[in-house]
């Protein structure tokens, strides 16, 4: 009984320095810490959406004076999602130019826009492009865009920002669904998606081959002690060692998926 127990300890401790040294491996060479904005669309409307009717003239007119047509009114999210700070300000700046450049696409006129944020961050309009001027976009932080813009087409105007104006960046495109109010993320949700796939492979592996090793190495303890005519005792209680092992090293599974 004893050989077995320290048999598993064996593989418990063997599992825990691949993992760390799989982990060390990822971070030293294979981990580039990288900007990463998400650029989220919650509303998207058409306002002046009439149906034609012969004979019937429909004008929309803008603050009671400017005739305007193809009005939408959008609203955007955008987040440092990433775990490296923008910094636009100073020597160590990532960003190209001295603002960071934020367009709607397709758009003929820009008519309002009102932004919020919860970090300093000043605008500046010029035609289609809106340029965010701020010291430091920390990780978590947000700014939410609402705008009212007539359109030259009729498809949807979207927010659009250059992820080659920021070094070492990627800009990720969502919507915004109700279902994620209730959604329960894992902790593995929050690492990087690189990081996360390489995780996942390597714990699945060594799971397996610990799995059946310990499986293996078990059966033939249990085997030598039926051999030997130990007690029916000894023989059930190897059996739920076994069992209890196995559920261990198969935890981190759960985690993951």
């Amino acid at each position: 009984m004893m050989k077995t127990i320290k048999l598993i300890f064996t593989y418990l401790v063997g599992f825990a320095t691949i993992v760390g040294f799989g982990i060390t491996i990822y971070f030293q060479f294979l981990h580039k810490d990288i900007v990463t904005l998400e650029v989220k669309s919650i509303d998207n409307v058409q306002l002046t959406n009439t149906e034609r009717i012969e004979d019937l003239t429909i004008k929309y007119l803008y603050q009671d004076s400017i005739e305007v047509s193809n009005i939408w009114k959008i609203r955007y999210v955008i987040s440092n999602i990433g775990a490296k700070t923008i910094i636009a300000k100073g020597n160590n700046n990532n960003i190209l130019h001295e603002y960071l450049p934020m367009t709607i696409k397709d758009s003929v006129k820009i008519l309002s826009l009102n932004i919020e944020s919860n970090f300093p961050v000043t605008t500046q309009q010029k035609n289609n492009t809106i340029l965010l001027d701020f010291k430091q976009w920390k990780e978590s932080e947000y700014i939410d865009v609402v705008a009212l813009v007539e359109n030259k087409s009729s498809t949807n105007p979207f927010i659009s920002i250059d992820e080659r104006d920021i070094i070492d960046s990627k800009i990720n495109y969502s919507e915004y669904k109700p279902s994620e109010i209730s959604e329960n993320k894992k902790l593995i949700d929050y690492l990087p998606k690189g990081f996360v796939n390489f995780l996942r492979w390597t714990i699945l592996v060594i799971v397996v081959i610990a799995v059946i090793a310990a499986v293996v190495a078990i059966n033939k303890q249990f085997k030598e002690d039926v051999t030997i005519k130990s007690s029916k005792a000894v023989a059930i209680l190897t059996f739920i060692v076994w069992l209890i092992i196995t559920l261990i090293f198969s935890t981190p599974l759960l985690w993951m998926f």
